[in-house]
Protein backbone atom coordinates (compact mmCIF):
# COMPACT_ATOMS: atom_id res chain seq x y z
CA UNK A 1 0.00 0.00 0.00
CA UNK A 2 3.14 2.08 -1.04
CA UNK A 3 1.70 5.57 -1.27
CA UNK A 4 -1.77 5.19 0.66
CA UNK A 5 -1.49 7.47 3.90
CA UNK A 6 -1.89 5.51 7.02
CA UNK A 7 -5.32 5.99 8.46
CA UNK A 8 -4.23 7.67 11.12
CA UNK A 9 -3.27 9.97 9.35
CA UNK A 10 -6.52 10.12 7.39
CA UNK A 11 -8.39 10.56 10.37
CA UNK A 12 -6.46 13.40 11.49
CA UNK A 13 -6.73 15.39 8.18
CA UNK A 14 -10.56 14.33 7.76
CA UNK A 15 -11.52 15.84 11.79
CA UNK A 16 -9.31 18.54 11.46
CA UNK A 17 -12.07 21.14 10.88
CA UNK A 18 -13.93 19.76 13.58
CA UNK A 19 -11.08 19.38 16.27
CA UNK A 20 -10.09 23.33 15.40
CA UNK A 21 -13.64 24.35 15.62
CA UNK A 22 -13.95 22.64 18.84
CA UNK A 23 -11.21 24.31 20.42
CA UNK A 24 -12.14 27.60 19.31
CA UNK A 25 -16.17 27.03 20.60
CA UNK A 26 -14.55 25.96 24.17
CA UNK A 27 -12.19 28.53 24.94
CA UNK A 28 -10.12 26.65 27.36
CA UNK A 29 -8.36 29.98 28.38
CA UNK A 30 -11.80 31.47 29.69
CA UNK A 31 -12.43 27.74 31.00
CA UNK A 32 -9.77 27.87 33.57
CA UNK A 33 -9.57 31.74 34.37
CA UNK A 34 -11.54 30.97 38.32
CA UNK A 35 -12.38 27.74 40.10
CA UNK A 36 -15.71 28.14 39.52
CA UNK A 37 -15.81 28.39 35.69
CA UNK A 38 -13.29 25.56 36.00
CA UNK A 39 -15.44 23.03 38.41
CA UNK A 40 -18.79 23.87 35.58
CA UNK A 41 -16.00 22.97 32.52
CA UNK A 42 -15.21 19.72 34.41
CA UNK A 43 -18.69 19.04 35.60
CA UNK A 44 -19.57 19.19 31.31
CA UNK A 45 -16.58 17.26 30.43
CA UNK A 46 -17.33 14.65 32.89
CA UNK A 47 -20.97 14.09 31.61
CA UNK A 48 -19.20 13.62 28.40
CA UNK A 49 -16.25 11.42 28.60
CA UNK A 50 -18.87 9.26 31.10
CA UNK A 51 -21.22 8.96 28.39
CA UNK A 52 -18.90 8.05 25.73
CA UNK A 53 -16.77 5.93 28.23
CA UNK A 54 -20.55 3.74 28.66
CA UNK A 55 -21.16 3.12 25.05
CA UNK A 56 -17.43 2.01 24.96
CA UNK A 57 -18.25 -0.25 27.34
CA UNK A 58 -20.16 -2.93 25.41
CA UNK A 59 -16.53 -3.79 23.43
CA UNK A 60 -14.01 -6.13 23.96
CA UNK A 61 -10.52 -4.48 22.99
CA UNK A 62 -8.20 -7.30 24.29
CA UNK A 63 -7.69 -8.92 21.22
CA UNK A 64 -6.57 -5.15 19.84
CA UNK A 65 -3.81 -5.33 23.31
CA UNK A 66 -5.41 -2.92 25.25
CA UNK A 67 -7.84 -2.60 28.28
CA UNK A 68 -9.79 1.03 28.01
CA UNK A 69 -11.19 0.32 31.05
CA UNK A 70 -8.49 0.52 33.02
CA UNK A 71 -7.61 4.03 32.32
CA UNK A 72 -10.94 6.03 32.02
CA UNK A 73 -10.45 9.51 31.71
CA UNK A 74 -14.13 10.05 33.64
CA UNK A 75 -12.40 8.70 37.24
CA UNK A 76 -9.90 11.47 36.82
CA UNK A 77 -12.36 14.19 36.48
CA UNK A 78 -14.22 13.25 39.51
CA UNK A 79 -11.66 12.67 41.36
CA UNK A 80 -10.47 16.32 40.29
CA UNK A 81 -14.24 17.24 41.14
CA UNK A 82 -14.59 16.06 44.35
CA UNK A 83 -10.65 17.50 45.66
CA UNK A 84 -12.15 20.76 45.05
CA UNK A 85 -15.30 20.55 46.75
CA UNK A 86 -18.06 19.32 44.16
CA UNK A 87 -21.34 17.60 45.12
CA UNK A 88 -20.34 13.82 43.65
CA UNK A 89 -24.53 12.58 44.04
CA UNK A 90 -25.58 15.67 42.44
CA UNK A 91 -22.99 15.27 39.57
CA UNK A 92 -24.09 11.59 38.89
CA UNK A 93 -27.46 12.20 39.22
CA UNK A 94 -27.85 14.89 36.52
CA UNK A 95 -29.06 13.84 32.94
CA UNK A 96 -26.15 12.99 30.79
CA UNK A 97 -26.26 13.37 26.72
CA UNK A 98 -26.19 10.60 24.67
CA UNK A 99 -23.13 9.44 23.46
CA UNK A 100 -23.17 8.45 19.60
CA UNK A 101 -23.99 4.77 19.08
CA UNK A 102 -20.99 2.71 18.45
CA UNK A 103 -22.10 -0.60 17.26
CA UNK A 104 -18.74 -1.92 15.82
CA UNK A 105 -15.05 -1.97 16.70
CA UNK A 106 -14.35 0.27 14.25
CA UNK A 107 -16.55 3.01 15.49
CA UNK A 108 -15.49 2.56 18.93
CA UNK A 109 -11.88 2.88 17.70
CA UNK A 110 -12.78 6.37 16.29
CA UNK A 111 -14.47 7.30 19.38
CA UNK A 112 -11.50 6.19 21.42
CA UNK A 113 -9.20 8.25 19.49
CA UNK A 114 -10.86 11.20 20.03
CA UNK A 115 -11.30 10.74 23.73
CA UNK A 116 -7.70 10.05 24.16
CA UNK A 117 -6.21 12.74 22.12
CA UNK A 118 -8.20 15.15 23.53
CA UNK A 119 -7.19 14.06 26.83
CA UNK A 120 -3.44 13.97 25.68
CA UNK A 121 -3.90 17.89 24.16
CA UNK A 122 -5.47 18.75 27.35
CA UNK A 123 -1.71 17.39 28.98
CA UNK A 124 -0.31 21.25 27.32
CA UNK A 125 -2.73 23.13 29.55
CA UNK A 126 -1.70 21.16 32.75
CA UNK A 127 1.54 23.87 33.66
CA UNK A 128 -0.93 26.98 32.67
CA UNK A 129 -3.93 25.35 35.03
CA UNK A 130 -1.22 25.34 37.68
CA UNK A 131 -0.34 28.61 37.77
CA UNK A 132 -3.87 30.61 37.55
CA UNK A 133 -5.82 28.10 39.67
CA UNK A 134 -2.82 25.87 42.27
CA UNK A 135 -4.25 22.84 41.19
CA UNK A 136 -1.87 20.30 40.67
CA UNK A 137 -1.70 17.08 39.39
CA UNK A 138 -2.43 15.38 42.36
CA UNK A 139 -4.65 17.54 43.45
CA UNK A 140 -7.47 18.98 41.47
CA UNK A 141 -6.30 18.95 37.91
CA UNK A 142 -5.29 15.03 37.22
CA UNK A 143 -7.11 14.91 33.95
CA UNK A 144 -5.08 17.62 32.50
CA UNK A 145 -1.89 16.14 33.59
CA UNK A 146 -3.44 12.54 33.16
CA UNK A 147 -2.41 8.92 33.41
CA UNK A 148 1.53 9.37 32.82
CA UNK A 149 3.54 6.40 31.47
CA UNK A 150 0.72 4.15 32.32
CA UNK A 151 -1.53 5.51 29.64
CA UNK A 152 0.83 5.69 27.06
CA UNK A 153 0.25 2.31 25.61
CA UNK A 154 -3.15 2.14 25.32
CA UNK A 155 -2.49 5.05 23.42
CA UNK A 156 0.01 3.88 20.91
CA UNK A 157 -2.09 0.12 20.67
CA UNK A 158 -5.04 2.29 19.78
CA UNK A 159 -3.34 3.90 16.98
CA UNK A 160 -1.55 0.38 16.00
CA UNK A 161 -5.01 -0.76 15.58
CA UNK A 162 -5.98 2.00 13.47
CA UNK A 163 -3.36 1.76 11.22
CA UNK A 164 -3.52 -1.57 10.76
CA UNK A 165 -6.94 -0.80 9.33
CA UNK A 166 -6.84 -0.91 5.39
CA UNK A 167 -7.16 3.03 5.29
CA UNK A 168 -9.53 3.08 1.69
CA UNK A 169 -11.84 0.18 3.13
CA UNK A 170 -15.44 0.23 4.32
CA UNK A 171 -13.90 -0.55 7.85
CA UNK A 172 -11.80 3.16 7.62
CA UNK A 173 -15.09 4.81 7.09
CA UNK A 174 -16.29 3.47 9.82
CA UNK A 175 -13.39 4.59 12.15
CA UNK A 176 -13.64 8.05 10.00
CA UNK A 177 -17.47 8.32 11.22
CA UNK A 178 -17.42 8.10 14.25
CA UNK A 179 -14.27 9.92 15.29
CA UNK A 180 -16.32 12.94 13.39
CA UNK A 181 -19.63 11.71 15.20
CA UNK A 182 -17.91 12.04 18.73
CA UNK A 183 -16.25 15.51 18.21
CA UNK A 184 -19.85 17.01 16.88
CA UNK A 185 -20.96 15.06 20.17
CA UNK A 186 -18.57 17.20 21.95
CA UNK A 187 -19.14 20.37 20.20
CA UNK A 188 -23.05 20.35 20.74
CA UNK A 189 -22.41 19.78 24.40
CA UNK A 190 -19.05 21.01 25.96
CA UNK A 191 -19.40 24.77 25.09
CA UNK A 192 -22.85 24.87 26.91
CA UNK A 193 -24.18 21.45 28.38
CA UNK A 194 -25.72 22.03 31.88
CA UNK A 195 -24.59 19.37 34.80
CA UNK A 196 -26.18 19.80 38.33
CA UNK A 197 -23.11 20.75 40.57
CA UNK A 198 -22.86 21.78 43.85
CA UNK A 199 -19.27 23.01 44.32
CA UNK A 200 -17.46 25.07 47.34
CA UNK A 201 -14.67 26.52 45.17
CA UNK A 202 -14.58 30.46 45.03
CA UNK A 203 -13.76 32.78 42.20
Amino acid sequence: MTGVMALHKRLREETRTLHEDLEHAVAIDEQISSRTRYCAYLARLWALYSAAESALGSHDFSALGFNYGACRRSQLIESDLSDIGVDLVNLRNAIRPKAPALPTIEHALGCIYVLEGSALGARAMAPEVETKLGLTGTYGAKFFWGYGEEGKPIWRAVLASINAIDPVSSEAERVIQSAQATFLFFRRWLPECSAAVTTSAVA
